[in-house]
């Protein structure tokens, strides 16, 4: 206990230093910090109709979509120490188990890649346009259930020599100060979050069934050490709720928690194809979409809202409205904290409009009984 608090107290009396230093010398030795970046660049999103998941097709597009919102060379700084966070939710689970993921994947004929995870050439394109401009220090990272639930993506990698980052990693583990935050003032992430200059989130076009939506923000949960915010071995179910409080209100404020201590300064959105029902094959009444749409934006909210907005419903909606039928609008409590705008007036939206690329999705209420358990997850946490 007192080696714990001992390391708690290090890395926060640490962080106050530099932070202290920043203001009495007045020369910040980083680029601007994501949150103010993102702000800087102002709520730029650009909407692309894409068919299928052909990398070159895609590749186009996302090129054509930065050039719109300000130009990637622009965003990022050839210099920049750049992280990519993929979605890789629940993993494949054990094959021995008739409730893992794979076994949902081989009956439905339907690839992970395809309905919710976020698909290897999405991820393909972002990174070879980022090296294209000059970066060499780029990284994909998240915080892995299995490492099996990598292997789309490892080829990627090795052709385009990235390393992946385990955010899981026991090893790399550090306290970061979050004083805006609504319950997590101090919060366990990977060290390499503090040392990058550009966090890029690459998510799914998602429903979710306690939180409405899952897009860009609600993909940080994902950079949390497992181990150290779960207590029942299936979710981070810290992060839903904490003693009395409702997972209602609880959950969103975690996603804006996350998102404070380490903001995102470029949002990807993999809309092409996906589900509609909810996050994952879990809810046993999920179906395939197709919207055939990609989404990017230089604030994640801003991105966030208009993906909703794709999606049919309002960004704008309050507590318990469709889609939040079960929680209150995070996009909202982020807008509190000053993490953007969820108001589509005040956001500039480039290529497609919304109206031409709408696809209505589906949140039913919550109900336990649509639920398949998943079994615990037995991690090798390194």
């Amino acid at each position: 206990m007192f080696n714990r608090m001992f390391m708690i107290l290090f890395d926060l009396s640490n962080d106050l230093l530099k932070y202290l230093l920043k203001i009495f010398l007045k020369k910040p030795s980083k680029p601007i910090p994501s949150i103010r970046r993102s702000l800087l660049w102002g709520n730029k999103v650009a909407i692309a109709t894409v068919e299928d998941y052909n990398k070159d097709t895609i590749k186009e597009n996302l090129s054509n979509m930065f050039d719109s919102i300000g130009g990637l060379e622009n965003i990022i700084n050839s210099n920049s120490k750049v992280a990519i966070k993929i979605n890789l939710t629940a993993g494949f689970g054990d094959p021995d188990d008739d409730r893992s993921i794979r076994h949902w994947v081989e009956d439905k004929g339907i690839s992970a890649t395809e309905a919710f995870w976020t698909h290897p050439a999405v991820i393909q394109a972002v990174c070879e346009l980022i090296i294209e401009i000059g970066v060499h220090d780029l990284n994909i990272c998240e915080a892995l259930w299995d490492h099996e639930s990598l292997n789309d993506y490892r080829s990627i990698m090795d052709e385009l020599d990235i390393p992946f980052i385990d955010l899981n990693d026991n090893h790399c583990l550090k306290h970061f100060l979050n004083w805006r935050a609504y319950h997590y003032k101090i919060i366990k992430l990977h060290k390499m979050l503090k040392e990058i200059d550009v966090f890029i989130s690459i998510s799914k076009m998602k429903c979710h069934r306690s939180v409405g939506v899952t897009h860009t923000m609600k993909n940080l949960i994902g950079i949390t050490p497992f181990q150290d915010y779960t207590n029942n071995y299936i979710n981070r179910d810290k992060f839903h709720r904490d003693s009395n409080k409702e997972m209602a209100y609880h959950l969103p404020k975690s996603i804006v928690d996350i998102n404070l201590a380490r903001p995102i300064t470029l949002s990807v959105i993999d809309g092409i194809k996906t589900i509609d029902g909810g996050e994952g094959p879990w809810w046993n009444n999920v179906v395939p979409i197709e919207p055939h749409v990609l989404i990017t934006g230089t604030n994640a909210v801003a991105t966030d809202a208009v993906a909703m907005d794709v999606q049919g419903f309002n960004p704008m909606a309050g507590d318990f409205q469709e889609p939040f039928n079960n929680s209150c609008n995070y996009l909202a409590l982020a807008k509190d904290k000053g993490l953007g705008t969820n108001n589509l007036e005040d956001i500039q939206i480039y290529g497609e409009s919304i109206e031409d690329v709408t696809t209505q999705f589906h949140t039913p209420p919550y109900d336990p009984n649509c639920f398949i358990m998943l079994p615990g997850r037995n991690i090798n946490f390194p």
